[in-house]
Protein backbone atom coordinates (compact mmCIF):
# COMPACT_ATOMS: atom_id res chain seq x y z
CA UNK A 1 0.00 0.00 0.00
CA UNK A 2 1.33 3.12 -0.72
CA UNK A 3 0.56 6.19 1.45
CA UNK A 4 -1.43 9.30 0.44
CA UNK A 5 0.78 11.79 1.70
CA UNK A 6 3.62 12.07 4.25
CA UNK A 7 3.64 14.58 7.03
CA UNK A 8 6.00 17.07 7.92
CA UNK A 9 7.72 14.45 10.85
CA UNK A 10 7.47 12.17 7.92
CA UNK A 11 4.76 10.05 9.09
CA UNK A 12 2.85 8.33 6.31
CA UNK A 13 -1.54 8.92 5.87
CA UNK A 14 -3.48 6.22 4.34
CA UNK A 15 -7.22 7.17 2.84
CA UNK A 16 -9.98 4.89 3.96
CA UNK A 17 -9.72 2.33 1.10
CA UNK A 18 -6.23 1.67 2.18
CA UNK A 19 -7.70 1.05 6.26
CA UNK A 20 -10.49 -1.46 4.44
CA UNK A 21 -8.04 -3.13 2.88
CA UNK A 22 -5.47 -3.56 5.47
CA UNK A 23 -8.32 -4.89 7.49
CA UNK A 24 -9.36 -7.61 4.46
CA UNK A 25 -5.50 -8.68 4.64
CA UNK A 26 -5.40 -9.06 8.68
CA UNK A 27 -8.46 -11.03 8.65
CA UNK A 28 -7.85 -12.68 5.62
CA UNK A 29 -4.21 -13.91 7.10
CA UNK A 30 -6.13 -15.14 10.46
CA UNK A 31 -8.25 -17.55 8.80
CA UNK A 32 -5.10 -19.08 7.30
CA UNK A 33 -4.46 -17.36 3.55
CA UNK A 34 -1.36 -16.54 2.37
CA UNK A 35 0.26 -13.18 1.24
CA UNK A 36 0.28 -14.32 -2.32
CA UNK A 37 -3.26 -15.38 -1.67
CA UNK A 38 -4.84 -12.46 -0.58
CA UNK A 39 -2.58 -10.35 -3.02
CA UNK A 40 -4.52 -12.51 -6.21
CA UNK A 41 -7.54 -11.74 -4.32
CA UNK A 42 -7.23 -8.01 -4.20
CA UNK A 43 -6.02 -7.84 -7.80
CA UNK A 44 -9.25 -9.85 -8.66
CA UNK A 45 -11.39 -7.03 -6.29
CA UNK A 46 -8.88 -4.16 -8.25
CA UNK A 47 -10.16 -6.07 -11.56
CA UNK A 48 -13.65 -7.04 -11.17
CA UNK A 49 -15.11 -5.41 -7.99
CA UNK A 50 -15.59 -7.49 -5.02
CA UNK A 51 -17.19 -10.53 -6.41
CA UNK A 52 -18.93 -12.87 -4.19
CA UNK A 53 -18.37 -15.59 -6.39
CA UNK A 54 -14.71 -15.53 -6.08
CA UNK A 55 -14.42 -15.27 -2.55
CA UNK A 56 -16.49 -18.09 -2.02
CA UNK A 57 -14.64 -20.57 -4.52
CA UNK A 58 -11.21 -19.26 -2.52
CA UNK A 59 -12.74 -20.29 0.94
CA UNK A 60 -13.72 -23.11 -0.53
CA UNK A 61 -10.79 -24.24 -1.58
CA UNK A 62 -8.88 -23.18 1.40
CA UNK A 63 -11.53 -25.46 3.38
CA UNK A 64 -10.48 -28.48 0.97
CA UNK A 65 -6.70 -27.97 1.90
CA UNK A 66 -7.69 -27.60 5.51
CA UNK A 67 -9.63 -30.84 5.17
CA UNK A 68 -7.13 -32.52 3.78
CA UNK A 69 -3.87 -31.77 6.37
CA UNK A 70 -6.49 -32.42 9.30
CA UNK A 71 -6.89 -36.15 7.38
CA UNK A 72 -2.81 -36.39 7.14
CA UNK A 73 -2.80 -35.46 10.87
CA UNK A 74 -5.48 -37.95 11.88
CA UNK A 75 -3.72 -40.52 9.80
CA UNK A 76 -0.24 -39.33 11.26
CA UNK A 77 -1.41 -39.57 14.98
CA UNK A 78 -3.48 -42.86 14.01
CA UNK A 79 0.71 -44.25 13.28
CA UNK A 80 2.01 -42.96 16.47
CA UNK A 81 -1.12 -44.45 18.89
CA UNK A 82 -0.10 -48.23 16.95
CA UNK A 83 3.74 -47.23 17.29
CA UNK A 84 3.48 -46.61 21.09
CA UNK A 85 1.05 -49.44 22.20
CA UNK A 86 3.21 -52.26 20.02
CA UNK A 87 6.15 -51.08 22.10
CA UNK A 88 4.29 -51.29 25.52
Amino acid sequence: MRPVRRTRAGYREYNESSAEALAMILQAQSLGFTLDEIKGALAQTKEHGLRRDYLIGQIARKLTELDRHILQAQELRARLVCAGNARG
